[in-house]
């Protein structure tokens, strides 16, 4: 080993290693940090019983590896191991099974877990993994190796791909959009792709609605281009036909089950050869059988231009008032609606052991089955915990798993499936000013109970059908609507049988009324238009009198013309901590997790 190791320094290319042991490293490209074990010079011998004292990697290659999770400022990482982490023999990671154990709860005691995928090799096959068939850890695992080698044996673990053969290759591509960062897997056999997956990862909450601010508070000029895009992709730049826009809006409305819509009006006639675009056929570029349109913003200061994704958006209405040459209105949803649609033909049954994310991604990709799932972390990994029958809501089973794990789901403006946390509400993304150098152009306010709730009890059935509580309260002590002030006591119920435990149960109603706080004092407003601003981020609102309001934006009329104002709505935030209840006693008290 001694001797390998000396000639892969002198002859394989490698990034900086010390001048002698083990050829173990790591390297960072981006906002992605790669880390490539030795499997090899540490290892015990295959023929040593497994046990705390079987080694693949050494005690001085697990601490380093330690240390790299511990002092990472990576958004993902992307492990290499030159041994098969999921199948295989005794030479494998299954001959070293404590080991194997101790890696996965390191990577999952440190954070990682989540924002991780693995690469192996020493098999003759493709084989690709979602994580779903990893129950050593539960992250993406793909095996690429190969070209030209008698074929390795399949072992049924992958959920993608599995196959053995010649001419077999595999690649990896890293693309980084900003808020999302996606790491594609694809296998290729003689150029041919035959399996893929794409692992998404939200990066740390973006600051890009405060660069547009600031850019839009000052002199420049607004920018719109739409595109018709007829196979689906992801990402800020699609490839696709421009088509014009004279006049149209988008709408953001986190109250809504379908998150965004649009509208736009475009020329009738097509400028370079006369015809009409109006869709005869089912093939036509704006019929609406499947087609989307692709809508993004831009914001001009001299000679740069910096564009921001507005949506993808199903085609669902096209319409001519003046047939031939009158101009064609288009109506869209985002991609939620096509969740909508898909109502299940019957009844289906998931399993008590089946995880969240394998569920969701089963009920995405019959769909879309190029859909791109982000997650902010691991929750979805854990099992259902009872059985589940979804009976035809297909969208409406994707939203209850989300609340089950205190999350919000929607499709972004990459058309990518999100789920995630509420956003930070303590974390002013724009100032909205009146007066001079202000954006502020239009205002009211408006204090209401209607829809105003200041708790949140959580129900669930239990995995062992015993039933499962959790509540938040309002327990601000400068809150309006703080349980047991002066507003009183209003409570929202929410029920799930996919709350299957108390923790679940109080996660999900203290995502409830963080999405739900701060009602009763709403504001409407007109600005000049920020194309980075969505529904959940918090603003503030300063008016002409000088006084200064943080606010939740609810929702938004985003224009797709030059010179109109954007116009939203909000509700006042004014908590301070969300807490729960000792329902016996009546009591509130803190939650320490808020």
């Amino acid at each position: 080993k001694i001797n390998f190791a000396t000639v892969f320094r002198q002859r394989e290319p490698h990034h900086d290693l010390p001048d002698t042991g083990a050829t173990y490293r790591t390297w960072t490209w981006g906002r992605v940090q790669y880390v490539m074990w030795d499997c090899r010079y540490y290892r015990s011998d295959q023929s040593t019983p497994d046990g705390p004292g079987k080694t693949m990697l050494g005690a001085d290659q697990k601490q380093w590896f330690a240390d790299v999770l511990a002092s990472s400022t990576a958004e993902a990482i992307v492990v290499i191991s030159s041994v098969q982490w999921m199948s295989g023999g005794a030479d494998s990671w299954p001959g070293y099974a404590h080991e194997r154990q101790e890696i996965a709860d390191l990577i999952a005691n440190t954070g990682w877990a989540h924002r991780l995928v693995m690469l192996s090799a020493d098999a003759h096959k493709l084989a690709i993994d979602t994580g779903g068939g990893n129950r050593w850890g539960g992250w993406p695992c793909a095996v690429f190796a190969a070209r030209d080698a008698t074929p390795s044996a399949v072992s049924g673990h992958y959920d993608v791909l599995e196959q053995g053969g010649i001419g077999q290759y595999g690649t990896v591509t890293v693309t980084d959009m900003g808020s999302v960062i996606t790491i594609k897997l694809t296998a290729w056999q003689n150029g041919t792709e035959v399996g893929a997956y794409t692992k998404a990862f939200i990066t740390s909450t973006p600051t890009i609605a405060r660069d547009i601010g600031e850019l839009v508070s000052g002199s420049h000029q607004a920018l719109y281009e739409a595109r018709v895009v007829t196979d689906y992709q992801t990402g800020p730049d699609p490839e696709g036909v421009e088509i014009g826009i004279e006049a149209g809006e988008v709408v953001y409305d986190a109250t809504a089950r379908v998150w965004s819509s649009m509208q736009m009006e475009t020329p009738g006639i097509d400028e370079y050869d006369g015809s009409s675009r109006f869709p005869r056929f089912p093939d036509s570029l704006l019929a609406p059988y499947g087609n989307e349109i692709y809508l993004r913003g831009g914001i001009r200061t001299g000679h740069d231009v910096l564009w921001v994704p507005l949506g993808y958006y199903r085609i669902g209405d096209t319409d001519q008032q003046r047939t031939s040459n009158g101009k064609i209105r288009i109506a869209g949803q985002d991609r939620w609606s096509g969740l909508e649609d898909a109502r299940l033909l019957v009844p289906r049954q998931y399993r008590a052991d089946q995880t969240r994310s394998a569920v969701v991604s089963g009920l995405v990709r019959e769909v879309y089955p190029d859909a791109v799932i982000a997650r902010d972390d691991d929750s979805d990994q854990l099992p259902l915990g009872r059985d589940l029958i979804v009976e035809r809501d297909r969208a409406g089973a994707l939203t209850d798993i989300a609340e089950s794990i205190g999350k919000v789901t929607y499709f972004d403006s990459e058309g990518i499936l999100r789920f995630e946390d509420v956003p930070d509400p303590d974390r002013i993304v724009w100032d909205i000013r009146a007066g001079v150098n202000g954006v502020l152009v239009d205002s009211a306010r408006r204090v209401n109970r209607d829809g105003a709730y200041n708790a949140v009890v959580a129900t669930g059935e239990g995995s062992t059908g015993a039933a499962v509580q959790g509540i938040a309260v309002d327990v601000g002590e400068h809150s309006p609507t703080r349980w047991g002030g002066r507003f009183g006591q209003k409570p929202r119920f929410y029920s799930s049988p996919l709350l299957t435990t108390g923790t679940a149960a109080q996660k999900a109603a203290r995502t409830i009324l963080l999405d739900h706080l701060g009602v009763p004092y709403s504001a409407t407003f007109g600005t000049v238009p920020n194309p980075a601003l969505r529904p959940r981020l918090a603003v503030r609102i300063e008016q002409l009198d000088g006084n200064r309001e943080k606010h939740i934006v609810q929702s938004l009329r985003m224009p797709l013309v030059a010179g109109a104002l954007m116009t939203g709505s909000t509700r006042e935030q004014t908590l301070a901590q969300v807490g729960t209840i000792l329902p016996a006693a009546g009591v509130a008290q803190i939650d320490t997790e808020a």
